[in-house]
């Protein structure tokens, strides 16, 4: 059995929200990678989440999108 680190693990959570939004805005993608690289390693899990994350968007399951309603959500918060 393996352990994944702190920060694989809210990827894996962040993609699935991606996942189960059916779509990646223009925040999500960095917020990924600023994760991924908080401990200035890239390591196999964070990789293969990445890749995966890749594999979705070119089979078209996720679409890239300029906002998604969770950022509209957020800036209508902060006004």
């Amino acid at each position: 059995m393996f352990v994944l680190k702190d920060s694989a693990q809210k990827m894996a959570e962040k993609i699935q929200r991606i996942i189960d939004k059916g779509e990646l805005c223009k925040h999500d993608f960095p917020a990924l990678l600023h994760e991924a690289d908080k401990d200035g390693i890239l390591d196999f899990h964070e990789k293969n989440l990445l890749k995966a994350l890749a594999d979705l968007m070119s089979n078209k399951m996720i679409r890239r999108v300029s906002s998604c309603s969770e950022c509209d959500m957020l800036n209508q918060k902060s006004r």
